[in-house]
């Protein structure tokens, strides 16, 4: 009899249970919102405090990585593969530079894009700092014009070969994550974090640009060469391709030979590659600027270096 009066019990309890929750969750109803909100605003709280460490830890490293950069500009890295480094008689070409205004309107870009989409601009920021590590990648032959690698792989490689700084490589390393913490995160971050961001990631590109290292890039795609110097006689395989060489304090433009049928637009990035196995003598141009007779080369390799692609 206990036993039955036991199990009777039992089975009320199982099926009343829910129906006292129930009547809890109504009565105590405010009370239990006001409690689960003090439970969300204290994870995103403490989300929030954490990012906003990252981001300060992440201003101070790069005020490291500037201050590195401002010191080690004066030793450009300068590759090795130039055969006609030591041949060159004298080249006075008058030119502009084919990337005028494209880096300050890659900035412009982002900072109007962040007055509307400042999530959209974070993104517009990080692909511009991959592309600027390719370029400088392929330009120290780290990597092949055409051959895939990702961002902290080309870190990586060009730390192993000190082209980078260590507190540029930091640098990078902390802003991919916080900049993942911002994009993937299932919470709300403010504007004003993200404007943070930006402000550190665009010092960081500006402090990028300034690593020393030689970058090249199409100023003219193809001009005549002369066999003589009242430029009459055309060479018939080639043509002058002006190159524009830049690094940290440092400008200059250069004329070679390259196969007529090679293909390059003004603003292309090349790399830094001759075929010496075909090498031509003296040539004179007519500058494209001035309209003047000028002497191209007393004797140089054929230039073959290829555009830099997947920028």
């Amino acid at each position: 009899m206990i036993k039955l009066v036991s199990e009777l019990i039992g089975a009320l309890a199982n099926l009343l249970w829910p129906i006292v929750v129930l009547i809890i969750a109504l009565k105590f109803r405010p009370e239990i919102r006001i409690l689960l909100t003090r439970l969300k605003k204290g994870k995103l709280l403490g989300q929030e405090v954490e990012l906003e460490s990252n981001v300060e830890q992440l201003r101070e490293t790069v005020e490291k990585a500037e201050r590195e950069s401002l010191q080690s500009s004066s030793a450009t890295y300068l590759s090795e593969s130039d055969p006609n480094k030591n041949r060159l008689e004298s080249i006075d070409v008058v030119a502009s530079n084919p990337l005028d205004g494209t880096q300050d309107a890659a900035i412009d870009k982002i900072v109007d894009l962040s007055a509307t989409e400042p999530l959209a601009a974070l993104l517009k920021l990080s692909q511009t700092l991959e592309k600027e590590l390719k370029v400088l990648a392929v330009s120290t032959a780290v990597l092949r014009s055409n051959q895939r690698s990702s961002p902290r792989q080309l870190i990586r490689l060009m730390a192993s070969k000190n082209i980078l700084p260590p507190h540029t490589v930091e640098s990078l390393d902390q802003f991919r994550d916080v900049r993942n913490k911002i994009i993937h995160e299932s919470v709300e971050i403010s504007h004003s974090t993200i404007f943070k961001v930006l402000d550190i990631g665009l010092q960081l590109l500006k402090t990028l640009r300034q690593v020393p290292v030689e970058v090249i890039t199409v100023n003219h795609p193809g001009i005549p060469i002369y066999k003589d110097e009242d430029c009459v006689e055309e060479y018939e395989e080639v043509k002058g391709i002006i190159l524009y060489y830049t690094s940290p304090g440092t400008e200059m433009t250069k004329i070679w030979p390259v196969r007529k049928n090679v293909d390059f637009q003004k603003g292309d990035y090349v790399t830094k590659d001759w075929d010496c196995n075909y090498q031509w003598g003296q040539a004179w141009y007519i500058d494209p600027v001035t309209d003047k007779k000028k002497i191209a080369w007393t004797g140089v390799c054929e230039f073959v270096g290829v555009r830099v692609t997947g920028l």
